[in-house]
This record gives structure tokens, C-alpha cells and sequence, in this order.
């Protein structure tokens, strides 16, 4: 995203690495993969950057005041998660900001804990921000929820500091007792809730197809 989207790969390769040191790895858990969208499912011209898996624990470590997030996550029943990154090619110039896709599931112990989790999430900037593998900047934050994006709890947001600039929408859906996410956002606001739904579309229907 800009002068952020080294950033965001930072923050997405140190989950990877995380996952990697902690407790997130459980039998069964390439299931998972299914409910993270494919380069298909974006439409094509992605580059996937880093991918894998991640404890409660680690990702309650990404946000702002981590031992309050680990203790709410743990209180929440969530368990751990997979996340995949994509980034799109940019092939011609002049070039448009390029779209960065972060695609997530997280396992919580029931399915009550997994829709509670969703309802409890508030239009924060913390909150999102802390909801996933991804990067925002840590000036200046507008949170807003927005209508639902086919059926998910969406919301959208925008971040600067100093030339960093970020604008995410992010979607949030309860099944069985996973959550799965799609956070898709670019430099310069161009986002736009048609772009999202084109993916949850895709990704859902391949889903049923499977």
C-alpha cells in the first residue's frame, strides 16, 4: 500500500514466522485452506507473498496493547488460524496503486464463540487493525462500518502517517465455528465493496463447488 506495503509484507511474513515458532500447527489444519481465497478467486494478475498459520497468541502479539488482546482472544475460544497474502502485478506503466489481498480463517472452540467474536467487533481502528494479518499505519485512523458485503459484517478504513497512506475494507463471516476474512485494501482509497464482493462471489462459489 504505498510506502506502506513493505510493511504490510513485513507484518505477514512475521506471522508466517510465528506460526512457524508457535502452537497454531494441528493436524487437519490444510483443511482450512479451502476458505483462503486462490488467485482465481481474485480474478488473476496476483503474486502470493507469504502464507501459513498463527496462534491466538501471536496474533493478539501484532496489536496494540498485546497481553490485553492475547487475554480477550483466549477469553473469545479462539484457537489459531491460517492467512494467505497477495499482492497484485502491476505490468504497464503509468501504474495504479496495486490492490493488496490478506485472506483468513480462525478456529474458535464453538460455533456461539465464533458468531459472539464477529457481533463483539466494534468500528475501532484497534480492533480491526488487530483482527488479522495486516499492516495499517499508526497516525491518523478513520473507522467506519459499512453495509454488509454479500451477507459479511464489512468495514472500511483508512489510515495515514506522514506519507504512508492506507485505505482496507474488511469482511468478517461466521461458519460452523471458524470466521473467515477477506482484507483488501490499496494506497489510495480506490477499494472499492464491489471489488470485495467480486471475491467473496468467486471464493464462495468454488467453496459449494468442492
Amino acid at each position: 500500500m504505498g510506502n506502506g506495503t513493505s510493511k504490510f509484507a513485513l507484518a505477514a511474513a512475521a506471522a508466517l514466522v510465528f506460526g512457524a515458532c508457535g502452537d497454531a500447527s494441528e493436524s487437519g489444519d490444510a483443511a482450512l485452506d479451502r476458505y483462503l481465497c486462490n488467485e482465481s478467486d481474485l480474478g488473476g494478475g496476483f503474486l502470493g507473498l507469504a502464507s501459513g498459520s498463527f496462534s491466538e497468541t501471536d496474533l493478539g502479539g501484532l496489536g496494540i496493547d498485546p497481553g490485553e488482546r492475547k487475554r480477550e482472544y483466549r477469553e473469545a475460544g479462539m484457537q489459531r488460524g491460517r492467512f494467505i497474502f497477495w499482492k497484485e502485478r502491476l505490468h504497464r506503466p503509468p501504474f495504479e496503486p496495486p490492490l493488496n489481498v490478506v485472506c483468513q480463517v480462525l478456529v474458535f472452540e464453538t460455533a456461539d464463540q465464533a458468531v459472539a467474536w464477529v457481533d463483539s467487533l466494534a468500528a475501532d481502528s484497534g480492533d480491526i487493525a488487530a483482527s488479522g494479518i495486516i499492516w495499517l499505519p499508526d497516525g491518523r485512523r478513520h473507522t467506519e462500518e459499512i453495509e454488509p458485503i454479500g451477507g459479511a459484517r464489512s468495514f472500511r478504513i483508512s489510515a495515514e502517517e506522514g506519507p504512508a497512506r492506507a485505505t482496507l475494507i474488511a469482511t468478517y463471516e461466521a461458519e460452523g465455528n471458524i470466521v473467515w476474512s477477506v482484507f483488501a485494501g490499496d494506497s489510495e482509497g480506490a477499494i472499492a465493496p464491489m471489488d470485495v464482493l467480486a471475491i467473496l462471489e468467486r471464493e464462495r462459489t468454488r467453496i459449494a463447488e468442492n
